[in-house]
């Protein structure tokens, strides 16, 4: 949908600045793609999953090979970046082979050569809850495990701080993270199952925008206690809500929806490789958008051989 897609693109150039500036709000954009992540697998595979005609294990299967060229694009920048930087090492090696697996590597430094791709792991561990059980559950049922996973997410949120992966982390983080990805994801699960297409209210997209931007530039000035939770569970639904609004702008969503998954998937090397050449933040800005854009020359044939067939 035009609106999803606007949002998606509109959460990828919030991480994309994040890294450039360093604000500390930008973190939420991430929950933000969990929950419409557990939207869409709901409304494409949830039926299929139900039905058997998509087995866990062909669905696993289709999530990985529609995410692992683009990381696998990123964890090769990434190297090249380290290789630069510090030269070539057993460490490299081995996290390169776990970043080709789209796996974690290690307890410390799990994602050394891209660092966004720790959401990218989660996101798949949700994605298999999602096929080999949440698909089954009832709403009701499914409710009920929210509200575990929410309480396990904010006693996480007690003892660690926000469940988040930076440079460094620990064993502990990673499995806080666990809790934190489920309940965004499944709260998108929910929402297809509730909603459907059909928007309880109307929210217009660019005002569901604004509330998202708006939330995140607040947290990243002043920081309250527990400033994610109201995110995760009032402004980032009300954003998936405003994604449904029928009058969203086409080009545009297109455009950004298109660009928004390798945006945040190559953006992190890309930063790296223009402080290596001495480029400033606007140079990075501007090479991980254009990147990114390469993804749109595939669509094009197809956008002008509708337009010669309509004429």
């Amino acid at each position: 949908m035009d609106g999803l897609d606007l949002l998606r693109g509109l959460a990828a150039i919030v991480v994309l600045v994040m890294h450039i500036a360093g604000f500390k709000g930008g973190h939420l954009a991430v929950d933000f793609f969990f929950m419409l992540s557990g939207y869409v697998m709901a409304r494409t595979y949830e039926t299929r999953l139900r039905s058997g005609d998509v087995s866990s294990p062909k669905f696993m299967w289709m999530r990985v090979k529609r995410l692992w060229p683009v990381m696998a694009i990123g964890a090769v920048l990434g190297l090249n970046v380290a290789l630069v930087a510090g030269g070539p090492s057993a460490d490299l090696g081995v996290a390169f082979i776990f970043a080709m697996l789209l796996l974690p590597a290690g307890a410390v430094t799990p994602y050394l050569l891209n660092l966004p791709a720790w959401s990218i792991f989660y996101e798949l561990v949700a994605n298999a809850v999602h096929a080999t059980w949440l698909a089954r559950l009832s709403d009701r049922a499914m409710i009920g495990v929210l509200g575990i996973c929410s309480a396990l997410f904010i006693a996480s949120f007690a003892v660690t701080g926000f469940p988040r992966i930076l440079h460094e982390t620990t064993i502990t983080m990673q499995v806080a993270v666990i809790f934190r990805a489920l309940v965004s994801y499944i709260m998108g699960v929910l929402a297809y199952r509730l909603l459907k297409d059909r928007a309880p209210f109307h929210i217009p997209v660019l005002a569901g925008c604004a509330l998202m931007v708006g939330y995140i530039v607040l947290v990243s000035v002043v920081q309250f206690p527990l400033w994610p939770v109201p995110f995760i569970f009032v402004v980032a639904p009300i954003a998936m809500i405003s994604g449904l609004d029928p009058n969203a702008p086409q080009r545009i969503s297109h455009v950004l929806g298109t660009m928004s998954f390798p945006l945040y998937a190559i953006h992190f090397p890309v930063i790296a490789l223009c402080a290596l050449a001495g480029f400033g933040p606007g140079t990075a800005l501007l090479a991980s958008l254009a990147v990114a854009a390469l993804w749109l020359i595939p669509s094009r044939p197809v956008q002008w051989k509708r337009a010669a067939s309509a004429a």
